[in-house]
């Protein structure tokens, strides 16, 4: 079997790119030029991972500052493996931009989806034969609802045989099928996501249109409006399920008009590990952030044309993003355990 030991990179700015096609003229008419990149650095494949055959992704946020030098690179989402997370950040700040500018003027400029892949280019593709076995044995048991001792026993599965992309793609639809079954919401969610991080060219078309359809509802009950209608557009994409996928591209339309006339749109979050920051793509340009439990240390939001900081909040804080700033999202820290809800309210 032969490794290629380069990390085969993929760079997309998927929500950026969409949002800059259908409102480039209010963009020029504004005066503000988006960062563009102009070169890129290979990312190191961490050895252990790559003799264990681990694949994975990394969906960075990035500030471009006013020289084109990338600086404090955030994880936005990932495949799990900290060590790919790590060696994408390094990566991404070696890469290179021409920076965004306001009226010819250079700025600093936020770009909110930056993904790097990690490849082993191998002569044998697929799921491994054990993997299979101990897969399909799980399922069925899913299926007809034995779920005793389940969770344990999809994490000695994926422990023991889940490494490349394929493999970590079906772990992912399994552990979704699972939580679906508990009605454990913030997992299920997880899950659905990190297996449409793998999803094009490893799932059948099938599977991977179903997985969009779960995660755009799961999106919408957890009050994720901005990444459902990204979930539209990558389904939109998938030209060979357009007819499985089309209550979902329709309900858009529909769910925009709902979302239009609630007062405030609310969504709740936690954070348990100090090293990862609770993330929300807004949708509207007033926030307010009370904090329930604990204390919040920063909130930072990073728009496509536009910065923000707040440091240590204990019990609320507002936010009037400027109505030129767009494809904002927020980050929330805090070294401690901490709960919050964020709300979104029509101007």
């Amino acid at each position: 079997m032969r490794y290629l030991l380069l990390a085969l990179i993929s760079l997309t700015f998927s929500i950026q790119d969409s949002w800059a096609e259908t409102n480039q003229n209010t963009q020029q008419e504004q005066g503000f030029k988006a960062a563009k990149r102009i070169s890129d650095s290979t990312p190191m494949y961490p050895k252990q991972d790559l003799y264990a055959g681990y694949e994975g992704w990394v969906v960075l946020s990035i500030i471009v500052d006013k020289q084109g030098n990338v600086k404090e690179p955030l994880v936005l989402g990932s495949s799990g493996r900290k060590n790919f997370e790590d060696n994408a950040k390094l990566a991404a700040m070696k890469f290179k931009y021409e920076p965004a500018s306001l009226n010819g003027e250079p700025v600093e400029s936020a770009i909110n989806r930056v993904m790097i892949s990690f490849s082993i280019v191998k002569d044998k593709v697929g799921a491994n034969s054990l993997f299979i076995k101990h897969y399909q044995r799980l399922e069925k048991n899913i299926a007809r609802a034995k779920l005793a001792r389940m969770d344990t026993k999809i994490e000695k599965l994926e422990r023991a045989y889940t490494r490349n992309r394929y493999e970590q793609a079906w772990i992912n639809i399994l552990k979704a099928s699972y939580y679906n079954k508990t009605k454990d919401h913030k997992p299920y969610l997880q899950a659905l996501t990190k297996a449409a991080g793998f999803s094009r060219n490893t799932l059948p078309s099938d599977v991977h249109a179903n997985n969009l359809i779960n995660l755009y509802n799961a999106q919408i009950k957890a009050g994720k409006i901005k990444g459902a209608l990204k979930t539209v557009e990558r389904a939109e994409q998938i030209k060979s399920e357009q007819a499985r996928l089309k209550k979902i591209i329709d309900h858009k339309s529909k769910m925009l008009a709902q979302v239009s006339t609630i007062p405030t749109l609310k969504a709740y979050g936690s954070i348990t590990a100090p090293d990862k920051p609770w993330t929300h793509q807004l949708l509207r340009n007033t926030v307010d952030i009370k904090v329930n439990k604990g204390q919040v240390d920063q909130i930072e939001l990073r728009c496509r044309n536009g910065l923000q900081k707040f440091d240590a909040i204990e019990a609320s804080q507002h936010i009037d993003i400027p109505k030129d700033w767009k494809d904002c999202i927020v980050f929330i820290s805090s070294e401690k355990e901490s709960e919050f809800e964020i709300a979104e309210s029509l101007q």
